[in-house]
């Protein structure tokens, strides 16, 4: 028989952790860390039939169960047990990774004869880091005397509570007996724990990268020793307990930094591991730098450009082609005749991206019609000449030319002055604002001076190939430029074969020719 004193909260505890809900009380579930038994005794832990004794329990990190019918219980309760035997009670500490811990507690019933029974009744924990120890025990008999044993040490004298202090690393036992007034000796008890002094090492697995646009975080680790607990810190922040993998979000521009530790089972802490990076929330502005002329008769194209922030990379994209990764300069060819639009964004290292940039230009390439719109008269006595002309194209730019001079730039209407007599030929052509060039127009007049004879329209023929016996019409114009008549004696059409020249011949007069005659002023 046993009596057993717990609060009703153990329930609603034990229903809560396990995932059934939360109480009244506002209970949350145990965190992930490791679970711990502080202590776990009996006292008396010696008692004759019929007396009580109470079953104590320090833990963390976990939910509490003593067999023998007990239940779940509360770190720190108190549980009142009348065992009508010697019972050996297990407490066992469950935690969030279903990692359990046990320790037991054994209550022993004797009778008023026989040997005494000792008890150690508090100890450190199974797995610990001090290199101190503490242990408290009774005897169930009064007056009985007590030998202590360390390890394979010898036993001695010793009295409740019985302290070691510089041990070293690994596995111990204590060892306790109890003689009684009678001089019977107890059966040893036996207590065996581990000093465990190698701190863990932490390692962060999975950090977002040194520079983001992210405003979340996300971070996995891990440590050297299973069943370890972490204790997270971001910035400067107060570090509190977390698991992996560990998430913040809503975080400003800058610099963070996150820390971590991890404390193994015997509460050795690491060294800390921290990873640093920085939020960059500012979007680079791209710019050109180098385009082609609008508009232009260039079928190619090449682009310079660049990013208010180093390191960026660019995006190109042509028209309504699709956009493509580019680096500066981008050139392009075969492009077709009418307009084009050439855009390019910048992405920073962090992952911001630039409002677009774009350039809109014109390929022409139909050369424009140049016009020669006033003239001098054909033939003339006057030594100077105006010429006015336009082009088919607004903007257009012109090149014009005299005789055999060399072609320069010229308004419309261009002027010569102080002429010599004799035959002239103004010719010009047009530039469109996208370069293409215009064919030649040209005007051929003769200035004379003197007066006289003059050929005002030279030999034009209907053909320019004829059989033998064959027709060939020409016509020629030639008009008296002076103040009297002028008589001629003949007119007189010559030819000449291939490889002679105009002026030196060889000549064939042709038939018929003009009689001589009289062509007034």
């Amino acid at each position: 028989m046993f009596r057993q004193t717990v609060l009703p909260i153990l329930l609603l505890f034990f229903a809560a952790a396990c995932g059934v809900g939360v109480g009244p009380g506002g209970y949350t579930a145990p965190s992930s860390s490791s679970a711990t038994i502080e202590s776990f005794a009996a006292a008396p832990a010696s008692i004759t039939p019929g007396q009580s004794a109470t079953l104590a329990a320090s833990f963390s990190n976990g939910i509490g169960i003593i067999d023998q019918g007990i239940g779940p219980v509360l770190s720190g309760s108190s549980i009142i047990v009348s065992p009508s035997g010697t019972t050996t009670y297990t407490l066992t500490v469950l935690d969030a990774s279903a990692h359990a811990v046990t320790r037991t507690a054994t209550v022993t019933v004797g009778s008023t004869g026989g040997p005494p029974v000792a008890t150690i009744t508090a100890s450190p924990p199974s797995l610990t880091s001090q290199t101190t120890a503490t242990f408290s025990f009774n005897s169930s008999k009064p007056d009985a005397t007590f030998s202590c044993a360390l390890d394979s040490g010898a036993a001695a004298a010793c009295a409740s509570p019985r302290s070691y202090s510089g041990l070293t690393a690994g596995g111990h036992t204590f060892t306790v007996t109890a003689t009684g007034p009678t001089g019977s000796v107890s059966s040893p008890a036996s207590f065996a724990w581990m000093i465990d002094l190698v701190a863990p090492v932490v390692t962060v697995t999975a950090a977002p990268p040194g520079l983001t646009n992210q405003t979340t975080a996300a971070f996995s680790f891990s440590s050297s020793e299973a069943n370890s607990s972490f204790s997270c810190k971001l910035d400067s922040g107060a570090a509190a307990a977390c698991s992996s993998p560990r998430s913040y979000s809503g975080l400003t521009a800058g610099s963070h930094t996150f820390t971590m530790t991890a404390t193994d089972p015997a509460g050795n802490a690491s060294t800390p591991a921290s990873s640093t990076w920085t939020i960059d929330l500012t979007v680079p502005v791209a710019s050109l730098t180098a385009s082609p002329a609008n508009p232009t008769n260039q079928t190619t194209a090449s682009f310079s450009f660049s990013s208010s922030q180093a390191g960026s990379t660019f995006s190109c994209k042509l028209d309504s082609g699709a956009a493509a990764a580019c680096t500066s300069p981008r050139s392009y060819s075969g492009l077709a005749s009418g307009s084009h639009t050439f855009t390019v964004t910048a992405t920073d290292p962090a992952g911001n991206a630039s409002g677009p940039v774009s350039y809109a230009w014109t390929i022409d390439l139909t050369p424009p019609v140049v016009t020669i719109t006033a003239t001098p008269a054909n033939p003339t006595p006057q030594t100077t000449a105006s010429f006015s002309f336009t082009s088919s194209e607004a903007g257009s730019s012109f090149n014009c030319k005299l005789d055999s001079g060399a072609a320069a730039p010229c308004t419309s209407p261009q002027s010569y002055s102080s002429l010599a007599a004799g035959g002239h030929t103004f010719s010009l052509t047009a530039t469109d604002p996208a370069g293409n060039i215009s064919t030649p127009a040209a005007f051929t007049w003769t200035i004379v001076v003197s007066g006289g004879l003059v050929i005002s329209s030279p030999l034009t023929l209907d053909k320019t190939t004829v059989g033998p016996g064959g027709t060939l019409n020409g016509t020629v114009t030639y008009q008296n430029t002076g103040s009297s008549a002028i008589s001629v004696l003949s007119v007189i059409i010559g030819g000449r074969p291939p490889g002679g020249t105009n002026g030196g011949g060889p000549f064939a007069d042709l038939t018929p020719t003009l009689a001589a005659q009289t062509i007034a002023a």
